[in-house]
This record gives structure tokens, sequence and C-alpha cells, in this order.
């Protein structure tokens, strides 16, 4: 029987005055008896959160160790994460967001899971504030996942993408050299890619863990569509890497994922025919993803290779063609509808 492991919360702070009391209130009233440590990043954000954090502090008086990292100007949530990552004592890693709040249960809901097992990664339940949204893992509690029952469930988006409300084994992420992309949108994508294709055991757990709140203004609610396509066409570029370095871009998982990432894209721009070659050009300069490749991967299944088979033409002409089945697709209504905020 282990003892229970020592917890790392991360909380990024940038511009999250109205917010920044409650979420550290929440920290502060867990009843989780390992030890704990709250890292704070102040990220630079110019109003009165840092003042608002370390007054707090200065009043707290309980067993959880706060600690306050400072980046020099704005950097961005993902190297707010790193610096954080970096400076981690503990076992376990739980990124927070700083406008979001914890169930006093929290950590002890996620921790229960890995008291006789050490667990990869623990994910966790959403209790959303403010919009309809579709967070929940869709296993029941307890389910353990190993090996390419992980990606499997990944790609069926049975576990939310999230970075947030998930425990992390700490040596699992610098063992295998995870962190945040910094300077893009949708980080959280690219994670949890490089986490299913690296994870070795996970453990989903219905509780919930994390009280997710949704406002006008944040990340989630106000994105700039030049810097997003630009962010998605930088995380596809660095899960084609990922994959390759790891000898998995020919799985059939892998693939299947990375072009429905590439296709909701193009989803995004089928208004704007234009912008929709230029940036299908684009892409497949920088693709390293042969025609051949995505005939294995998607062997007999038809849907798959009329997607796909835009790979087998020259850039010019396999943009009309994605265009033209994209446009074919919508108007047979064969799209899955998604709840997700992510591609």
């Amino acid at each position: 029987m282990y003892d229970k492991p020592f917890i790392s919360v991360i909380v990024p702070v940038f511009r999250v005055e109205a917010y920044i009391g409650a979420c550290l209130t929440s920290v502060a009233a867990q009843d989780y008896s390992g030890r704990v440590e709250c890292l704070l990043v102040d990220d630079c954000g110019g109003d009165s959160s840092m003042d608002l954090a370390r007054e707090f502090i200065g009043a707290y008086s309980g067993d959880i160790a706060f600690r306050i990292l400072r980046h020099e100007a704005n950097r961005g949530l993902s190297a707010a994460r790193n610096t954080a990552l970096d400076a981690a004592a503990g076992e376990y890693i739980f990124f927070l967001d700083s406008d979001d709040e914890l169930p006093a249960d929290a950590l002890t809901k996620l921790a229960i899971t890995i008291e006789e097992a050490r667990r990869d990664v623990v994910a966790g339940s959403f209790r959303i504030v403010g919009k309809e949204l579709d967070l929940q893992p869709k296993m029941p509690d307890g389910t353990v996942l190993e090996g390419e029952a992980i990606l499997r469930s990944y790609s069926e988006r049975q576990w939310p993408v999230t970075a947030c409300n998930k425990l992390y084994r700490t040596a699992f992420l610098r063992e295998n050299c995870i962190r945040f992309l910094e300077g893009i949108l949708h980080e959280d994508e690219l994670w949890s890619f490089q986490i299913a294709l690296t994870c070795r055991s996970m453990v989903i757990s219905r509780h919930e863990t994390y009280i997710y709140k949704i406002r006008e203004g944040s990340i989630t609610t106000t994105v700039a569509s030049e810097r997003r396509v630009s962010s998605i066409l930088t995380i596809l570029s660095s899960m084609q890497t990922f994959s390759k370095e790891r000898s998995m871009q020919r799985n059939v998982l892998v693939h299947n994922k990375i072009e429905r990432f590439r296709i909701n894209l193009f989803r995004e721009l089928e208004n704007d025919r234009e912008r929709f070659r230029a940036t299908y050009e684009e892409l497949r300069r920088t693709m390293d993803k042969p025609w051949a490749d995505a005939l294995r991967a998607n062997g007999l299944h038809l849907k798959r290779q009329m997607r796909d088979f835009h790979l087998a033409l020259p850039p010019a002409a396999g943009a009309e063609y994605l265009y033209l089945w994209l446009t074919l697709e919508k108007r047979l209504g064969l799209r899955t509808r998604r709840k997700s905020p992510s591609c």
C-alpha cells in the first residue's frame, strides 16, 4: 500500500481579478490529507490579480504550500504551465485555470484511484457553469485503460482533451518530454494527443472534481480566426512529428485522428473558398503523409478512402476535390454534431 501522493496544483494567472479569490479559496478548502503545493504563475496581466493572490496567501494559515513564480513579460498559458511544470516538486501534477474552481473533495476523489497502483493519468468529471457543454468521460467510474485502449478511447473522444482536471504522474511527463507548445491556441489538443500516444495506464473517475466556468471574453469564447487557423496548422505539423518520432505515424488510430483534425479545419473554411484553397496548398507543402499510407490505414473503409483521396492528387486538384467532398458531405447530412469546444 502506497502513502498518499504529493500533488502539485498549477494555476497560471492572467487578468482574472474577478475570479482568482474564489479559485484560491477552493484550493485552500481541499480536504485531501496528503501533501499539496499550489504553484501560481504570474503571467503579467497588468491588473490586480496577483495583488489579490498575494493578499490571500498572506492571510492563509493551512497546510498547502503556496508558491509564486513570475514571468518578466506576458508569455501565454502554455508558457505559464511549462514554467510550473519545471518547478513542480509533487509526484502528481494537476492543472487548474485561475477562473475555475475545485469542489472540496476534488483531490481526494482523484487520488483515491491511485493509492494502490500508480497510474500515469487520472481523468475526472466536470461541473459546467455558464453554458451547456459535454466534457464528461464516456466510461464508468473506475475504468482502467492500458496501452492501445488509451489511444482508442482518445480517438473515440471517450475522455475530454482538456489538460485540466486530470492528475498526471510527474515522472511520466518528464520521461516522455511532454510539454505545452507555446504561442498557439488549442494547446490542449496537442497535449492530449501526446498523452494518448505515450500513456501506459489511465483510470477514469466519474466524480465531479472540477468546476469549469465559461465566461464571455475567455479564450474559449473569443478566438481570432487567423490565429486559430495558424495554430491548427502548427498543431497538425507537431502531431505528425510527434507520431513519427515514436514510429506511430502508420497506426490507423493516429492517422485518422490527425485526418479528422485536419478535415475539421477545412470545414471551418468552407465559406471562404480562396482561403480554403490557399490554406490547403500551404498544408500540402508541409505534410509528410503519402497517399499510400492513407490507403493502407483506411483499408476497406470506403468513406475514409473517399475522404483522403485528395492526398493522391496534386495540391491544386486536391484542394478542389476536398472542397467538393465536404460540400457533398454537408448536403447529405453525413456530419456528426459535436459539443466539444475543440476541433
